[in-house]
């Protein structure tokens, strides 16, 4: 087996995604450390809602939960 070899420029994030079951408490948690989200709302499935945290880079933290209303 020939091993690869990766260097760290070679790699790319697009994105994350943490799920959780109250997106506004999420949401809340981040903004006490510094990170703003901005909601997303509901997948097309509505089963699940969203909130992102965009970075600079163009990469972004995808938070998902079960809409409270479910």
């Amino acid at each position: 087996m020939i091993p690869m070899s990766l260097g760290a420029a070679e790699l790319f994030v697009d994105h994350v995604t943490a799920a959780g079951k109250d997106l506004k408490a999420m949401q809340a948690s981040l903004a006490a450390v510094g990170l703003a989200s901005e909601y997303g709302g509901p997948h097309s499935n509505h089963a699940t809602e969203m909130a992102v945290v965009s970075f600079a880079d163009g990469s972004y933290l995808e938070l998902i939960a079960i809409p409270a209303a479910c």
